[in-house]
C-alpha cells in the first residue's frame, strides 16, 4: 500500500520539538510495509524533501522562505488570532498546497490520501483529488482545531463538502464525534481513533502513580 499523509505538523528538522504525532502514525504504517510520503508545509531552514526514517518527506512552498511561517510553532488558528497580517498568507497556502497535493497524485499511484485536519488539508485534498482521473480514496482525520476553531457559515460549508467527499472520517475523541454529528454534519458517522502517546521516550509517567495503579 502507497500512503499519501498531508498535514501541517510535522518536525521540520532532526530534534524538532513541535508535536510528532503525525510523524508517529506514519512511521507505523511503514512498519506495517506501506510506502508512505508525507506532504508538509515549507519553513526556513527545513529541506524540500527529504527521507526520514523511511517516510518520503515533501515540503510544499507558498510565499517567499522567510514570510512562510503560517505553520509550525503555535499552529496555525493561534497564529492568526495574534497577527491578522497572516491571513494574507492563506490563499498563498491553500494554492501551495493544493498544487502540491496534485503534482504528487500525478507522479505517484497513491492506494489512499490521509489529509489531517479538515481544513485546510481536507480541502485542498478534495480539490485536487477532483481533477485527477483516477483519484485514490481520500480518508480526512480531525484533531479539533479546525472542528471547535473554525466556525461561522462558509467554514461550516466548507467542512461539510469535505466530508461528502471523505470515504472515511475520524476524529480523537467520541465528544468530536457528537459534535461533529449535531453541528456539522448529521449523516457523517466518523470511526473514533485517539491518537497514541509515548510513554517510554516523551511521557514518562510518575513512579508513585505507576506503583499506586499496579496495587
Amino acid at each position: 500500500m502507497k500512503i499519501l499523509v498531508v498535514t501541517s505538523t510535522f518536525p521540520r528538522w532532526s530534534g524538532d520539538t513541535d508535536p510528532t504525532f503525525v510523524y508517529e502514525l506514519s512511521s507505523r504504517l511503514v512498519d506495517r510495509d506501506a510506502e508512505v510520503h508525507v506532504l508538509a508545509p515549507h519553513t526556513k531552514g527545513a529541506l524540500r524533501s527529504e527521507i526520514v526514517d523511511d517516510l518520503n518527506v515533501h515540503r510544499f512552498r507558498y510565499f517567499f522562505s522567510p514570510w512562510e511561517t503560517l505553520a509550525y510553532g503555535t499552529g496555525i488558528l493561534d497564529k492568526l488570532r495574534a497577527n491578522p497580517l497572516n491571513y494574507f498568507l492563506i490563499p498563498f497556502f491553500l494554492v501551495g498546497m493544493t498544487i502540491a497535493v496534485y503534482r504528487l497524485l500525478q507522479r505517484e499511484q497513491f492506494s489512499v490520501v490521509h489529509a489531517h485536519w479538515l481544513i485546510p488539508q481536507g480541502f485542498a485534498c478534495a480539490v485536487a483529488l477532483l481533477c485527477t482521473r483516477d483519484a485514490p480514496p481520500l480518508v480526512c482525520t480531525s484533531h479539533g482545531g479546525d472542528l471547535f476553531g473554525l466556525r461561522g457559515k462558509l467554514p461550516t460549508e466548507i467542512k461539510k463538502w469535505v466530508l461528502k467527499r471523505a470515504r472515511r472520517v475520524t476524529v480523537v475523541s467520541n465528544y468530536m464525534r457528537e459534535f461533529l454529528r449535531e453541528h456539522v454534519a448529521t449523516n457523517c458517522d466518523p470511526d473514533v481513533q485517539p491518537m497514541g502517546v509515548d510513554l517510554q521516550a516523551r511521557f514518562k509517567p510518575n513512579a508513585d502513580v505507576v506503583r499506586n495503579s499496579n496495587e
